[in-house]
């Protein structure tokens, strides 16, 4: 059995302020110290829109403007975080 992801294209510059909960896939989100250091990062960050930052086991989820995507990739890169993928789901 596969299965499916059903995600959003963004298309860069198209809709800068739109919000999104973006889905951000990390590695080792099992390590308990490193998901409180994520969570911290993005609370501190002037990108993460509201405290709905949902932890999941490969990774986060968080509401941003489109424009600040890049932005919060670099954050993870900067704070030694490996970052495997990013994506919007379709909303049901």
């Amino acid at each position: 059995m596969n299965d499916v992801l059903l995600i959003n294209r963004i298309v860069p510059g198209q809709s800068p302020n739109h919000q999104r909960k973006m889905t951000f896939i990390l590695g080792d989100m099992h390590n308990i110290e490193l998901a409180e250091r994520v969570i911290d990062i993005l609370q501190e960050s002037e990108y993460a829109i509201g405290n709905n930052i949902i932890v999941k086991y490969n990774g986060v989820e968080v509401l941003v403007e489109e424009s600040a995507i890049p932005k919060v990739v670099r954050l993870f890169m900067d704070n030694d975080i490996d970052v495997y993928g990013v994506y919007h789901m379709y909303s049901a």
